[in-house]
């Protein structure tokens, strides 16, 4: 099958996969022999936040290998207020324990570090440390959030569900159901999370509905949590969108046949999408 168009506004990143994490594996041995050595020396601080660092590297390092796309979809049953609607899914990974850990960790070592220099600040009148303190302190604030959301993130049922009515997106903090005709728009977008002098790029699936009271107005799932090629969510979503007469085959392996097939790009879709 050809592969489908990749979206504008999505980043294929250039510096990733085993490369990260060769160079992770590979600094990770210094690193840990220096934790070993903190220990051996009696030096318990200094050997936790080595040994933290090690933790941050091995966790960068799993998440960063490469995982296959596949193409393949299965038809799903999902309950919906008690009824059953057959539909296809799209499969999303859980949460990383051990990345939460690490994110965690990391987010606790960084507002530490932060928390130290503002003491100093307030002790000994060094402004100079101030602007260190906040280039370390949001990075950690935000290692630590993100942590703490994979921590507490259900790892269950995670999916993308697709019904002749309606779509259903879990991605471990409670599922939302919105019917097609509340789906404003899908969209690809890209998230730059700062994390010091660089930035962390995402792309993100970011679907548009009407407002409600008890849901948000988007609902965005991250590509990197997709086990099917994030091109073919998107314009899988975008295909139902746009074709209404086309969701029926939700119900069937129609829908099935179309998505592994990869029909789903029409001409009169917006390339800027």
């Amino acid at each position: 099958m050809t592969a489908l168009p990749w979206p504008p506004a999505w980043r294929r990143p250039s510096w990733g996969g085993w490369r990260v994490s060769v160079l992770c594996g590979v600094l990770l041995v210094p690193v840990s022999a220096a934790t070993a050595v903190a220990i051996g020396q009696g030096q318990p601080g200094r050997a936790v936040l080595v040994g933290l660092g090690a933790l941050v590297l091995g966790a960068v390092g799993v998440a960063a290998r490469p995982r296959r796309r596949a193409w393949v979809v299965e038809q799903s049953a999902v309950d919906v207020d008690g009824t059953v609607e057959p539909g296809v899914r799209f499969a999303v990974r859980p949460s990383s324990v051990l990345t939460g850990m690490a994110l965690a960790a990391g987010g606790v070592a960084l507002l530490a570090a932060a928390v130290a220099m503002v003491v100093i600040v307030a002790s000994r009148g060094e402004a100079r440390f101030l602007v260190g303190a906040v280039v370390v302190g949001v990075p950690g604030a935000l290692l630590l959030v993100g942590g703490i959301a994979a921590l507490t993130a259900s790892r269950e049922g995670n999916a993308v569900d697709l019904t002749a009515n309606r779509v259903l997106v879990d991605t471990g903090h409670g599922r939302t159901a919105v019917p097609w005709t509340e789906v404003d728009d899908v969209t690809a977008a890209l998230a730059a999370v700062p994390v010091g002098r660089s930035a962390a790029i995402q792309n993100l699936i970011v679907i548009a509905v009407a407002p409600s009271v008890d849901r948000a107005e988007r609902l965005v799932i991250a590509c990197d949590r997709l086990v099917a090629d994030p091109a073919l969510v998107y314009h899988g979503l975008r295909h139902y969108l746009l074709n209404p007469d086309d969701r029926g085959e939700l119900s069937s392996a129609a829908a099935v046949r179309r998505l592994e097939a990869g029909r789903v790009v029409s001409a009169d879709d917006p390339p800027d999408h």
